[in-house]
């Protein structure tokens, strides 16, 4: 039997570290002092978070995306395809450059506002970037003419004007029944300048979070408590069934906790703020609203009943569903540019959808039809795979599918194999730090191949005539819930986990 989480046992079940803490928030650290994701609107001093935020100015660029070129799509000329009529600022001029001699992964790079307008070229190429490689660029700027709501209160208003996000009302924010009405769909919730907004403000609460002591922060890691939210230190984590530990340290917050979907867990006091349970809560909503969107149009092209896929993730289910904060400091100078030096280990993502926001590159994943390197030492060939940097851009979050979509569709959908290293180049000597926001089923939702696609239902019989059990990583179906799939997993990666329950659909392949 599965371990219970937090969200299933509420607060009382952790106990509540008696940590000290209050007064004002600890003074942001230099390594970590230009957080902004980009965007004009993100720059605002928001009067809402308390955050600081970064005044500096972005220069233009027309550098698109470099991408490998024996890469089955060319992401450079994607973006020129789809690029708006003033010109594309595609670098932080505030950081070290990003190497253009790396091999860099072909994610094309998706519009929200297209497909907001319901753009059917765009549509298409969404359903494209899910089914070959399960990642993709998503621009969160405001097209002409689009119109988004509010993250919080559904209120319409022309995003493509505005200089900064709106200021929902304590009684809208509060509204639960109206803010997860049926009638305010996943779209309706959509502002892509106020989630980027809000990212960079995130950005700086994290500096400040992780700027904690690391005695203080260790207080909040629950893993002896069988939940995953909460703090994971360095290195208590493994990248390896060897048990080699992680070069990183994150942290967890619960979508139920700053919801108030359950009870509130505890926290450092710098996140039991009003302020930044706000911040949080907003991110959750806003984050939610693009993985909505996205779920609504591949349950269309899957051939689902309406609205399928979005009522496995509601918003104000009790699920896995979370934000983290994810910090890795630089390895000594000799491992810097030594690959083998894991900040995160290969993996297969969880849940349903994941958007990631980052600035520094460090992220690579393992394309399906990707070349090897081979070096012959002593007469013996060895075989390497030949990993793909992606390359972060402003105004941007990268999105990647997780196994719960892989296993709801028998394996139409892809959940590509990633993992992160130091940053190449000059960015190797930096601190990276990201920021995600994790969408995964509903607690009790079981990890099936969903019914009503006659699409799904084919996938499934062919998989069975091919010597599988329906899914493309070969095996057949194991009856489990997302809540015990996530815990398993989660909690496997830990130092002292067991790694063989870590797995997920790692050798899931879709056919080019």
């Amino acid at each position: 039997m599965a371990q219970t989480t937090s969200s299933q046992l509420g607060a009382a079940a952790i106990a509540h570290p008696s940590a000290g803490g209050g007064g004002e928030f600890p003074a942001p650290v230099p390594e970590l002092h230009h957080l902004n994701m980009g965007h004009d609107e993100a720059r605002q001093e928001g009067s809402t978070n308390g955050l600081h935020h970064d005044d500096d100015e972005d220069n233009d660029s027309k550098n698109a995306p470099s991408t490998n070129k024996d890469s089955t799509h060319d992401s450079t000329k994607d973006s020129t395809k789809h690029s708006t009529n003033d010109e594309d600022d595609l670098t932080f001029p505030d950081l070290p450059p990003f190497l253009d001699n790396v091999p860099t992964a072909p994610l094309l790079r998706l519009k929200l506002a297209k497909l907001l307008s319901h753009d059917a070229e765009e549509e298409e190429r969404l359903w494209q970037a899910c089914r070959e490689l399960g990642f993709f660029y998503l621009d969160l700027r405001s097209g002409p003419g689009i119109s988004t709501s509010s993250a919080s209160s559904g209120s319409k208003r022309d995003s493509a004007h505005s200089s900064s996000p709106p200021n929902p009302s304590p009684e809208t924010k509060t509204n639960a029944e109206e803010r997860d009405s049926e009638e305010v769909k996943g779209e309706d919730r959509v502002n892509g300048p106020a989630l980027l907004h809000d990212a960079t403000a995130l950005f700086h609460l994290g500096a400040r979070l992780f700027s904690l002591p690391t005695p203080e922060k260790e207080l909040y890691d629950f893993n002896s408590q069988g939940s995953y939210f909460g703090y994971k230190g360095l290195g208590a984590g493994v990248v390896d069934a060897k048990g080699t530990r992680d070069g990183n340290e994150f942290y967890n917050v619960s979508k139920n906790d700053v919801l108030g979907i359950s009870e509130r867990l505890p926290a450092p006091e710098v996140l039991r703020r009003e302020e930044s349970r706000r911040l949080l809560g907003r991110f959750c909503e806003g984050s939610h609203g693009v993985v909505g969107v996205i779920l609504g149009l591949l349950g269309r092209k899957l051939g689902l009943p309406k609205g399928r896929l979005e009522e496995l993730h509601r918003l104000r289910a009790v699920s896995g569903d979370q934000v983290r904060w994810v910090r890795s400091p630089p390895p000594p100078a000799s491992q810097q540019h030594d690959a083998k030096f894991l900040a995160l280990g290969e993996h297969t993502d969880f849940g349903s959808v994941t958007v990631l926001f980052n600035r520094l590159g460090g992220l690579q994943i393992l394309p399906p039809s990707t070349t090897t390197t081979t070096t012959t030492t002593n007469n013996n060939n060895n075989t390497t795979p030949e990993w793909h940097y992606v390359k972060p851009l402003p105004h941007h979050c990268v999105v990647n599918l997780g196994d719960a979509l892989v296993k709801f569709t028998a394996g139409i959908l892809r959940s590509n194999l990633h993992r992160v290293v130091p940053p190449p180049g000059e960015q190797a000597g930096a601190t990276r730090m990201s920021l995600v926001y994790f969408a995964r089923p509903e607690d009790e939702v079981v990890l099936k191949v969903l019914e009503g696609s006659g699409m799904i239902d084919e996938e499934k019989e062919k998989g069975k005539r091919d010597g599988g059990g329906g899914e493309k990583d070969g095996g057949g179906e194991e009856e489990i819930t997302a809540k015990e799939w996530i815990l398993r997993r989660a909690l496997g990666r830990r130092a002292g986990g067991d790694w063989e329950k870590s797995h997920g659909t790692e050798g899931a392949r879709v056919k080019q």
